[in-house]
């Protein structure tokens, strides 16, 4: 068999020129980590893969596997670095660098030389990262570095190289690639004949994985990485049919979700249409009831205003007949006084009753006059103390008027009883004086009610404003905050404040944190280049308003004490913003501020909130600062807006209460005081009135004492006529009076009534008019508006409905609007998410068409994309699961005989070899895997024929169990487990004792073994499959077969001596050439069985190689140290 014989390496790793020569079976290669041992096999490993680096696994014993750091540009520049990456020598700036191995024939040929080199000659820079790379293969001669080096010491530049080796004897082949020189060297390590032709594919495997090689504890893991070669099925075309198949279910699944997310903003939208509708629907029903009483009240007043206008006619008719009459009668009168007039005894008599006349009336004015002080002092007997009076002075007020009551003493002949006399009259007025007093307390009272009633007429203004502004989702910020925030803007400046910039995570400590902040949740953020200039402007402006003075502006170069993570369980915990200003002012507030629930825990706490906003600080606790309404998160603002919907109401209801109380108190006060002062001024001069009116009266008695003599009179019956006839007339004055006060009172009732129907009808205009305007709302429905009114209607005073459809309208409201806010939540989500081409056109819908273009994609995606997805996805599933029986069945078929054939020639090589007394032979059966077991039936199943007549009419296997489970393996995306072969068998090597016949399976082995014993059929297998990839027969104790070269860095770690020994003579024995790379220390395990022994030491930037070759006195010797071997 070919053996290596020599390896130089010219500007490897430190190696500057070395010629290494091989002279033996087993070489070892000992020294310390970073010694550069490891660097040698990589040397010969890069050489065989003809400098492919897809193909090289450096430095495997320190990279476990994986791919290192080192690479043919770094062993090129000998770069040699620490741990941190950085060089600890120079590495050289350019270098040309040649890897040489020479190897003798074993058998002669002869046409052809006993010895062959192969080559590979590289070049890099530390500038570039590309490596330039040239093979060779030299049939005839050795190669070393004299071939490499000038005599002065100089590497030859590629050109200089070729052309030194074409002029020397030797048949020299360059291929141009890598595949071509592995394929070369293949053909040229080959022994003659096809049983011997080498593939090269299979002998780089077996290199690679004999570097690689570690303590094996799986025999399946095994044999898939060290004997079966991982050669997964190509299954590109059905993976990129799973691809499209997955693309379209990524769609379809896609599609679903949005559909889901429409589906429940529809449900949203159309539950905050629903509510919207019966929440407009109230408010129609409300006016509407309205609409119906005003028409029915009208139509009263019609018929009411008809009839009147009927009796209005009749007495004009009546009115105008009398009138008629009395003139004719008036004529009659003035002709008898006329005759009457001319004796001598009217003229004596009318002297007297003009006088008495005169008397009369003045008698008559003064009586009129002191009725209506009379009147005016009854006030006193009716008068009611309002109910918001406090209760001492309406006791004092009462009493003052029982008082007053009893000293005016009126009765019902006022001329004869009232007042009694002067002394009477000071009387009342000194009580009238006592009155004084209590109007400055009912003053009083009456200012402080009105300033209770001003704060909450105030308080409601304020709170229907932070109500607006809650809903909007904007902070209600006191009026000297805004004013700032407008002079600033004014300005060109931008200032937030940082309850618009912050929030309060969670809502249980929302309050108890808001009030701990108080003021501060109002401080203003100003960016950091415009601070300077906002500063300005506020230390001018306070000056002009002293209430800016309570402003803060956050200072952005400040600290403000914290720094970091909050602390668990402070309040700096729950505060979050993205804006970091207002972040580290508001955690820096409440950084050491401590969340507690009990008293015992805030006595205890040196800083501390609870969550109803009890303080505990400076030594002392307190009940927090002022709080009405939150302001940190726009959230939060919104969700306590229905807390302010109930505190409006609550607010209200006492409004209204004081309302109630103070317009009646208002009233009394006005009355009260005008009837005491006016009482005051006519007691002053009543004296004088009564008196005169006494006088007056005895001049008329005394008249008409005089005028009753004068009664016998001689004219009596001219008299007795006239006095007729002016009887009849003063009748017919009196019928016409009396008409004329009907006919007036039936004119006032007429224009009573068209002004009050005037009212109603202005009245029921405006309800007609709301309710087109609200019939005219998006959320009108006029059949839904139908049976809510004839449901309000059932047996219901109009009250009574008003009243339940305004409770309707405002729980409707409230329930519409966290529906709608729900959907536009939902809404901006998904045009975030999703970005529909018409995204840009929402912002100027309205609600209903916003849901009505919702509405759109939902139908757009169920009833066509859906559909569509759902098409494609069956179309590419049915053309994936084709294409696999198509292409990848017949490729698993071929696979499954390259395993059996691979078995049984490791098998047969394996019958041939003994390792201590044991015969070791593969068997793999099928695995217990359902699915892969009848993927294996259906492969196993389908011939040649049956594959070319995939989806055609005559494909008679599409029925077969198998392809069931093969689809629902493509579609589950696990293609991988059937692509790679190798899954569908399990592994296990029989190891038979040739003396006792007695049999046991490694994989049992390897749960009580000892560790040689379950590593030695490791090493049996790997060393069958090295004899395999190099095609080495074994004929008795005949040796077929060219090179069989095995690379092993740090292997044998696990084996003790014995079985060290046994396994490198086992090696040997089956014609492998080893080659080991091992630690200082592993020369006393394995150096009395390898013929030679090259000691690596560096030192700085140099290596050296020690030789030494033992005798057989100095194998001994090491046997010796070995306690197993003695």
């Amino acid at each position: 068999m070919d053996k290596l014989i020599h390896v130089s390496l010219i500007n490897w790793y430190l190696f500057a020129a070395q010629d290494i020569p091989i002279d033996g079976d087993i070489i070892l290669f000992r020294g310390a980590n970073g010694a550069g041992k490891s660097s040698l096999l990589d040397a010969l490993q890069a050489l065989f893969a003809g400098g492919d680096e897809n193909e090289l696994l450096m430095n495997a014993a320190s990279s476990d596997g994986r791919r290192s750091g080192r690479s043919l540009r770094s062993y090129i520049l000998g770069m040699v670095a620490d741990n941190s990456g950085d060089d600890i020598i120079e590495s050289r700036q350019e270098a040309s660098s040649y890897i040489l191995a020479s190897f003798k024939r074993g058998q002669p040929l002869g046409h052809k030389s006993d010895f062959y080199s192969i080559g590979l000659g590289l070049h890099g820079k530390k500038s570039d990262q590309k490596v330039s790379k040239h093979r060779f293969i030299v049939d005839g001669r050795v190669l070393t570095t004299k071939d490499a080096v000038t005599e002065e010491g100089y590497v030859r530049p590629w050109k200089t190289f070729e052309r030194c080796i074409l002029d020397e004897k030797g048949q020299v082949t360059l291929p141009m690639t890598a595949i071509e020189f592995r394929q070369h060297i293949a053909d040229v390590m080959s022994a003659p004949g096809l049983d011997h032709k080498i593939s090269p594919n299979a002998m780089l495997r077996a290199l690679k994985k004999g570097i690689g090689f570690k303590e094996q504890k799986c025999i399946s893991q095994f044999t898939k990485e060290h004997v079966l070669p991982e050669n997964s099925i190509d299954v590109l075309r059905v993976q990129n049919d799973y691809d499209e198949y997955r693309r379209i279910y990524d769609l379809m699944d896609g599609a679903k979700h949005r559909l889901q997310v429409l589906n429940k903003m529809m449900t949203a939208f159309e539950s905050g249409v629903s509510h919207s509708q019966q929440s407009v629907v109230c408010d129609w029903c409300f006016y509407q009831i309205q609409v119906e009483v005003a028409v029915d009240q009208l139509l009263k007043q019609q018929q009411a205003l008809q009839c009147s206008q009927e009796s209005i006619l009749l007495v004009q008719t009546q009115l105008d007949q009398l009138a008629l009459h009395t003139l004719e009668v008036q004529n009659a009168r003035d002709e008898a006084f006329s005759f009457f007039r001319q004796s001598d005894h009217f003229n004596a008599t009318k002297s007297y009753d003009d006088k008495i006349a005169l008397l009369q009336k003045a008698i008559l004015e003064s009586a009129a006059h002191l009725r209506q002080i009379q009147t005016k002092t009854e006030f006193f007997y009716g008068v009611q103390t309002p109910e918001a009076l406090s209760q001492s002075l309406t006791q004092t007020l009462q009493q003052q008027i029982t008082d007053f009551k009893s000293i005016v003493n009126i009765k019902q002949d006022l001329l004869n009883c009232w007042p009694q006399d002067n002394g009477h009259v000071q009387s009342i007025n000194a009580m009238l004086c006592k009155f004084e007093p209590l109007t400055i307390e009912l003053v009083n009272e009456r200012d402080a009610l009105k300033s209770k009633l001003d704060r909450g007429r105030e308080k409601v203004a304020q709170l229907e404003s932070a109500l607006a502004s809650a809903q909007s989702g904007q902070a209600k910020l006191h009026g000297t905050t805004t004013r700032l925030i407008e002079l600033l803007a004014s300005a060109g400046i931008d200032a937030k404040p940082v309850c618009e910039l912050a929030k309060i995570l969670d809502p249980d400590w929302q309050i108890g944190i808001e009030r701990f902040l108080g003021g501060n949740r109002e401080a203003l953020v100003v960016d950091a280049a415009y601070y300077e200039d906002a500063l300005k402007l506020y230390r001018k402006a306070k000056d002009q308003d002293e209430a800016l003075r309570s402003v803060k502006l956050v200072n952005p170069d400040k600290g403000f004490g914290f720094s970091g993570k909050p602390l668990p369980g402070t309040a700096a915990e729950l505060i979050s913003s993205e804006n970091y200003v207002a972040e580290r002012f508001l955690r820096g507030l409440v950084h050491n501020v401590y969340l507690v629930d009990s008293e015992q825990e805030l006595r205890k706490a040196s800083r501390a909130i609870t969550r109803d906003g009890m303080v505990a600080g400076n030594g002392a606790i307190s009940g927090g600062n002022r709080f009405r309404w939150v302001l940190m998160g726009q959230k939060a603002r919104r969700d306590h807006a229905n807390y302010l919907i109930e505190t409006l109401e609550v607010e209200k209801k006492e409004l209204y209460q004081l309302d109630a109380f103070f317009t009646p108190f208002e009233k009394f006060n006005q009355t009260f005081f005008a009837q005491i002062d006016w009482l005051k001024q006519q007691y002053a001069s009543i004296g004088l009135v009564f008196d005169t009116s006494l006088a007056q009266q005895t001049e008329l008695d005394n008249l008409l004492k005089v005028r009753a003599s004068m009664e016998i009179n001689p004219d009596t019956k001219l008299e007795a006529q006239f006095e007729h006839a002016h009887q009849v007339l003063l009748q017919h004055q009196h019928d016409i009076r009396t008409l004329e006060i009907r006919l007036a009172n039936e004119q006032k009732d007429a224009q009573r009534l068209s002004a009050s129907m005037a009212e109603f009808e202005l009245s029921l205009a405006q309800s007609k008019d709301v309710t087109v305007q609200i019939e005219a709302d998006d959320f009108w429905c006029g059949t839904l508006a139908t049976s809510i009114f004839l449901k309000l209607k059932e047996s219901q005073e109009p009250s009574v409905i008003q009243r339940q459809a305004q409770e309707g309208k405002k729980a409707s409201a409230g329930l519409a609007q966290k529906s709608i806010q729900e959907a536009q939540d939902l809404l901006a989500a998904y045009l975030v998410q999703y970005e529909p081409e018409d995204r840009q056109e929402f912002a100027a819908l309205t609600l209903v068409e916003r849901m009505q273009r919702c509405q759109q994609h939902r139908d757009k995606i169920q009833e066509t994309q859906m559909l569509v997805y759902l098409e494609d996805a069956k179309q590419a599933r049915e053309i994936m699961l084709d294409n696999f029986r198509f292409e990848v069945v017949a490729k698993l078929k071929d696979a499954f005989e390259t395993i059996k054939a691979t078995f049984t020639s490791l098998n047969n090589q394996l019958f041939e070899l003994t390792f201590n007394n044991t015969q070791y032979q593969f068997v793999y059966p099928l695995v217990e895997t359902q699915v892969l077991k009848s993927v294996y039936e259906y492969v196993c199943a389908a011939t040649e024929q049956d594959n070319q007549e995939v989806g055609t009419l005559f494909d008679d296997m599409k029925e077969h169990p198998g392809v069931a489970i093969i689809e629902g393996v493509l579609v589950d995306g696990r293609l991988a487990d059937i692509s790679d072969y190798r899954n569908f068998f399990t592994y296990d090597i029989v190891a038979s004792d040739r003396i006792t016949g007695m049999k046991r399976f490694f994989s049992e082995l390897l749960l009580n073994g000892s560790g040689g014993e379950k590593q030695t059929p490791f090493y049996v297998a790997l060393g069958a499959s090295f004899m395999t990839a190099y095609r080495i027969q074994k004929n008795k104790e005949q040796l077929i077969g060219g090179v069989g070269l095995a690379l092993f860095d740090e292997a044998f770690s696990k084996m003790d001596g014995n079985n060290a020994q046994t396994a490198l003579s086992f090696f040997k024995d089956i014609g492998l050439q080893v080659i080991l790379a091992a630690p200082p220390d592993s020369e006393v395990k394995v150096g009395p069985f390898v013929d030679a022994t090259y000691t690596i030491l560096r030192s700085g930037g140099q290596v050296y190689l020690d030789y030494k070759k033992f005798t057989p006195a100095g194998k001994a010797l090491l046997r010796s140290d070995e306690p197993a071997l003695v």
